[in-house]
């Protein structure tokens, strides 16, 4: 019973059942198909916060709540501009000395494998960084849940937004479905100059009409070979 008791103590300290938000976009046609999801812990807002932004400059800091907020992509996608390639991410949030905001994302194997954690100073390089635009008092309605969002648009479902709602700001970023062009790999591989028609291999100079190999006076008109007087005139020739 003992040990019940201090297994639960333990686990009330680390951590307990609770709900996390999940935003997907999912893409399926007759070429491509794509998935994009975001899942995070909500933390609740607070009316100070708005007056701490400026403590958020220069560092890399925690998103979300909990353990890591988490992005995953089976596709090349831009975020702001910033290409994230297909894989795994947890995500911090960072600000840059100036105030801008941006996702960093960090290869999510490579810091379970590093014990990176979401919790205390976050020194780990990034290795995606996509802008943010900080949109400050623009909604109608105080989010108090943080809320990240993944939408794409109805006329052109390759692009959409990634966006961050807490309290009266949102932080947003246009998304843009990068998915690898096979028509131009193709073309690439069969008409490559290097491979098709490169001179150096086909006409090359030196292996078809090189003048030392086909015309070299040495070896076809040398005189000593031919006409050598030496040869054929030696004045002891009869002996």
């Amino acid at each position: 019973k003992s040990l019940i008791i201090y297994l639960m103590l333990i686990y009330n300290l680390l951590g307990g059942n609770g709900m996390r938000a999940n935003s997907f976009v999912g893409l399926f046609g007759q070429d491509m198909m794509a998935a994009i999801t975001v899942t995070h812990g909500q933390p609740m807002w607070r009316d100070s916060y708005t007056n701490m932004l400026d403590n958020l400059k220069g560092k890399t800091h925690r998103l979300g709540k909990d353990l890591w907020t988490t992005f995953m992509t089976s596709v090349p996608i831009s975020i702001g501009g910033s290409t994230v390639p297909t894989g795994c991410y947890v995500v911090g949030l960072h600000c840059d000395k100036e105030g801008n905001f941006s996702l960093a994302m960090l290869n999510a194997s490579k810091a379970m494998k590093a014990g990176n954690m979401p919790f205390g100073a976050q020194n780990w390089k990034a290795d995606v960084m996509t802008p943010l635009k900080l949109n400050k008092n623009v909604t109608k309605d105080s989010v108090q849940k943080m809320t990240m969002t993944l939408s794409a648009n109805e006329s052109d479902p390759m692009s959409g937004m990634f966006s961050l709602a807490w309290g009266p700001h949102t932080l947003t970023g246009a998304m843009k479905v990068m998915p690898a062009n096979k028509d131009a790999a193709k073309s690439k591989k069969l008409t490559g100059a290097k491979k098709l028609t490169g001179a150096k291999k086909l006409t090359g100079a030196k292996k078809l009409t090189g003048a030392k190999k086909l015309t070299g006076a040495k070896k076809l008109t040398g005189a000593k070979k031919l006409t050598g007087a030496k040869k054929l005139t030696a004045p002891g020739g009869g002996k």
